[in-house]
């Protein structure tokens, strides 16, 4: 869970090869197909505005996205964390209690 939970946190912060590679893909594709307008004269200057624009918004929006997710698994991941003390706490005090009892039915 904890390498699970690192890969979403650096997926969030935009440092995997997989968020790179979607990244660097759809920049390719928009700023591109721009680069191919530049027989439209004046318009490849419009094209890279707006593709601007919407593209670091669309890929600042996936960011916003997992970081959310992020902040949601690790909420859990602390659920199990917290789940997983109180069951090694109660695994002790049943041992403890268990010699005890033992201790008690050989004195009887």
């Amino acid at each position: 869970m904890g390498a699970t939970s690192d890969h979403l946190k650096l997926t969030a912060s935009g440092k995997t090869k997989e968020f790179e590679s979607w990244r660097d893909d759809i920049r390719a594709k928009v700023y591109g197909g721009c680069a191919a307008s530049i027989l439209l004269g004046p318009a490849v200057v419009a094209c890279y505005a707006a593709a601007v624009g919407i593209l670091e918004s669309k890929i600042a929006d996936y960011k916003r996205e997992v970081e959310a997710f992020v902040s949601e698994f690790t909420s859990w991941a602390n659920t199990f964390e917290i789940l997983k003390n109180l069951a090694t706490n109660a695994a002790k005090v049943s041992k403890h209690w268990y010699g005890k009892i033992s201790e008690f039915k050989d004195l009887i």
